[in-house]
């Protein structure tokens, strides 16, 4: 499998397809459920941990583009700017009027 440049191990997404509009790009679908992860991301729920996942996706995402264009910024620049919006989701986590915020103030008020 080395011979043929194939790395053994989990495939996370579905494999490239066309990019629409942009007949010359591809773009790879991600792990199963990444739409819902994007949404929740956007309600603030489960902030961290689904920013988390399309961080390390987007991770995989600028290794596709390293490998196929190399170091082409027009396709890793979009990759890198979602990997560092994702990152900073994940270390900062929900804002004040996400969900996360108001069940984390919820649980902290019906404990005391």
């Amino acid at each position: 499998m080395q011979e043929a440049d194939i790395i053994p191990g989990i495939k996370v997404d579905t494999g490239a397809k066309n990019l629409a509009g942009h007949k010359d790009e591809k773009v790879t679908e991600g792990l199963d459920g990444l739409r819902d992860r994007i949404a929740q991301l956007a309600l603030g729920f489960l902030t961290r941990f689904s920013a988390s996942v399309l961080f390390a996706t987007m991770l995989v995402a600028i290794y596709f583009h390293l490998k196929v264009n190399g170091l082409e910024i027009r396709p890793l620049e979009t990759a890198s700017l979602y990997a560092l919006i994702y990152f900073l989701f994940a270390v900062k986590g929900s804002g004040l009027f996400a969900v996360d915020t108001g069940l984390s103030r919820l649980l902290t008020n019906s404990e005391k």
